[in-house]
């Protein structure tokens, strides 16, 4: 993510902290240290009159896999420390219990999207059972349909998501 993010905010011609790392690291095909890329971050948001940054879907990193979720939400959290008034970010995830427990001590505002989500399942679903083909289920099918596709669990448990904003 870090070098996305770096590749994303140079211009062109590169920084002379880019090229020092690149030669640094270049001949004995080595790979920056995370604390070095952090380092490159920070210069290049200092550089930069305001970063917008959005990160979507925080849940669908890893949680296990190495490096971890955790260390992602540990690089969200000290960057916004580092670049405090320059990094905006807005992320958005399920509610993992992880993400839940970092971002919250951290977020300027949270935002939970169930309310709309609920709204528009509703709309779809019961635009979907109006169908000529499903109709013909009659009335008692079409009601435990909908209460099935718009109560379940299942439904819930994959709907709820919650957007963090970050005003550092």
């Amino acid at each position: 993510m870090l070098r996305s993010l770096i590749r994303q905010l140079s211009c062109s011609p590169l920084p002379t902290s880019i090229q020092e790392l690149w030669e640094k690291h270049h001949l004995p095909k080595s790979e920056p240290s995370r604390h070095e890329l952090c380092g490159i971050f920070e210069h290049l948001v200092c550089l930069q009159e305001d970063v917008y940054l959005v990160l979507d879907a925080l849940d669908e990193y890893p949680e296990r896999k190495s490096p971890g979720r955790s260390i992602l939400l540990g690089i969200i959290e000290q960057l916004l420390v580092a670049c405090a008034g320059k990094l905006r970010v807005i992320t958005t995830s399920r509610r993992e219990p992880d993400i839940r427990h970092i971002l919250q001590k951290i977020a300027s505002y949270t935002v939970d999207a169930d309310t709309a989500l609920q709204d528009d399942v509703k709309k779809l679903v019961n635009c979907g059972l109006r169908q000529s083909a499903i109709n013909r289920w009659g009335p008692d099918m079409i009601r435990l349909a909908t209460q099935r596709l718009l109560h379940s669990e299942e439904r819930h448990a994959l709907l709820s998501t919650t957007a963090w904003h970050f005003l550092s």
